[in-house]
Formats: structure tokens, sequence, C-alpha cells
């Protein structure tokens, strides 16, 4: 099966999820019986992961220092996800605040807080790139996001699609690609 590029692949699943009959989109990309488990086959960089929400928990008493800056406020509701490499190491984490826990918090009538973007972590706790949202959800937005194109230690991109109920609409948005000589995620189109 030819696998289409990534936002072609994402652009078929919002016309899905939006109802079109269009029978034009190309296919969605499948899961590889040579992907690790979650995983899907890529045209180029191997197996991506695509991260899981389930998987997110409070942050290990080593990962507490992590809660910083922007998190501190919200430390309370602060998660931290690993991204497994294709083989299980964990090769980075998403730092976020748990929305959708902060908001059962709050009284009814309270205004909904603006929550810190989620982070891109490496194991030492170095801070490599931010994602435009908090993760899983950034209310009225949810994310998925796929780590791909893999080195040895770390995907060289992050695809983030942003589930929105607003008029603005599902999109995917442009890669974050990872940059090594400025150890850094950035935009695809970012000036190196």
């Amino acid at each position: 099966m030819k696998i289409p590029p990534f936002p072609a692949a994402l652009a078929c699943l919002a016309c899905l999820a939006c109802g079109s009959s269009s029978t034009e989109a190309p296919p969605i990309e499948t899961p590889s019986a040579n992907a690790p488990s979650g995983g899907v086959a890529t045209a180029a960089g191997g197996p991506a992961v695509q991260l899981d929400a389930a998987t997110c928990e409070a942050p290990a008493p080593a990962q507490k220092k992590w809660v910083t800056g922007d998190y501190a406020k919200y430390e309370r509701f602060a998660i931290v996800c690993p991204v497994r490499r294709p083989g299980g190491a964990i090769g980075l984490y998403v730092l976020s605040i748990d929305a959708l826990d902060l908001d059962r918090s709050l009284p009814a009538d309270a205004l909904a807080p603006t929550l810190p973007e989620a982070a891109l972590v490496l194991p030492d706790g170095q801070i490599v790139g931010k994602l435009p949202y908090a993760y899983p959800a950034d209310p009225p937005v949810t994310l998925d996001i796929t780590f791909s194109d893999w080195t040895d230690a770390l995907p060289g991109a992050v695809r983030v699609f942003v589930k929105d109920p607003t008029v603005s609409g599902d999109r995917a948005l442009p890669p974050l690609v990872w940059r090594a000589d400025r150890r850094q995620y950035v935009e695809e189109d970012a000036p190196r």
C-alpha cells in the first residue's frame, strides 16, 4: 500500500471527522506489522509513534524540578507523558498541565485559565521545544501528537494535529523538526 504524506493522511481524517462524503481523499495511514505497538509505518524515517494520553502521569520525584516557571502555578495538575522511541526506550517527555483535571477542580462559574504550552523535555530535564497548546487538551481543542523520523535517540519530527470544534476547525500544524546544532525543536519553516 502506498502511504500518503502525513498532511494528506490528516486531511483525509479531517474529512471523515466532518462527515465529508468525498471519495477523492488519499488513503489513511495504516498500522504496520513492522511498526512498534501503536506505531504507524511512514514513508520516511521508519515507524511513527503516537503519544498516548493514557501513559501520562504526575511527575516522578526527580521530574518535579521540571515544574517551574509558568507550570509551577499549576503544579498539582502537572503531567509527564513518556515518548518511547521504536524499541521501547524513553527518548523524550511531554510536560503539560492536565486541563481537564484542572477544570474539574474549578467552581462552575470560574473562567478557564490560560495554560502554559506543553514542553518537549529530554530525560535529563532540558526543555528542547514547545507545543502550541497544553496536551492532551487545551479546551476547546484537543491534540494528537505523532513523533517520527527517528534518529538513534530522538524523533526528527513532531507532528501536531489539532481537533478544534470552533470555526477554525481541525487542522495539521507545521511540523516541529529537530535541529541538532541548536538542540531544539523548531517549526519546520523556521530559519536555521
